[in-house]
């Protein structure tokens, strides 16, 4: 267990490696200048390289990414271009919205797809069965920009029962919470639906029916807790998607997070803000993704000795 949890953390920090090396690369070929944007289109061409001496931009790429990693190990990325404010202090402030936007978009995901997996496991291609099936692969097949404006105009126009934007409040939580949580309902609850139909079908499920059990108890003593394992997989996964995937929704409700606070940073050329908010993210996807295939493997021994 401790060689398997050694490779896969190893694994992990190439992965992350990579992730921060593309950031760093990337923002830096993306058009636009940061000192231009900061001095506006009548600066001089002095006060411009003065500025990007100032913020180490004059320096050669491989000073800079060779900076940048000694940043990521002292988690200090420097102050912002723009506000001139601590970026990984700016990281730290938006990612409580954030967090609280994922959790609660994951309790809605989980919720919704045992109900409805469920509900279409009990009556397999029955009607219910077809309704749930066909909801869940347009939910996930539909964007959720496109939920999100459905939404607002139904019901924070139309109905005037839920705030649009901002995070003042619990009620704020509740459309981008069901935005962002749409494609991992029906991701989950399908896998639920198509776990529960497998354990059903096993001999120890009708032995337990032979005995004279009451199918509730059937479901929720054998059957529920023998499909869990693939669907606490997944979920895990994908609770690390849902803080990286809230840019879109954060942008559609105004919500405060780490995605707006990213693309406002990407708008200004802001490199230290965008270089310590998405090594923030990746780090946290790799994470949860390490955490997540060690339990895998200390639950199911098969997962590490086929390594």
């Amino acid at each position: 267990m401790l060689g398997y949890t050694l490779r896969r953390l190893g694994q992990s920090l190439l992965v992350l490696w990579g992730a921060v090396t593309i950031v760093f690369a990337v923002v830096r070929l993306v058009p636009g200048d940061p000192a231009t944007i900061i001095l506006g289109s009548d600066a001089t061409s002095e006060e411009i390289a003065e500025v990007r001496r100032d913020l180490g931009l004059e320096d050669a790429l491989s000073v800079q990414y060779g900076r940048f990693l000694m940043q990521i190990l002292r988690l200090d990325f420097g102050d912002s271009f723009r506000s001139g404010t601590d970026a990984f202090a700016m990281v730290m402030e938006r990612i409580g919205a954030t967090a609280a936007l994922a959790a609660s978009a994951m309790l809605v995901a989980l919720v919704l797809s045992f109900v409805l997996g469920v509900a279409a496991a009990l009556r397999p291609r029955g009607v219910v069965d077809r309704v749930i099936s066909t909801i869940s692969l347009v939910g996930q097949s539909t964007p959720n920009f496109w939920v999100g404006i459905i939404l607002i105009l139904l019901f924070a126009r139309q109905f005037e029962i839920l705030p649009s934007a901002g995070n003042s409040t619990p009620a704020h939580l509740v459309l981008p919470s069901i935005t962002l949580a749409l494609p991992f309902t029906s991701i989950l609850a399908r896998l639920v639906r198509s776990g529960l139909l497998e354990v059903l079908g096993e001999g120890y499920i009708q032995t337990a029916r032979a005995k004279g059990l009451r199918e509730y108890a059937v479901l929720s003593r054998h059957a529920i807790r023998n499909m869990l394992l693939p669907v606490i997989t997944v979920a895990g996964l994908q609770f690390g998607e849902l803080l990286g995937g809230t840019v879109v929704v954060e942008e559609v409700f105004a919500w405060p997070g780490l995605g707006r606070l990213l693309v406002d940073a990407i708008e200004n050329r802001d490199y230290t803000v965008i270089q310590a908010a998405v090594t923030f993210i990746a780090a946290i996807f790799v994470l949860v993704n390490l955490v997540v295939d060690v339990l895998y493997a200390y639950i199911d021994p098969r997962v590490r000795v086929g390594e």
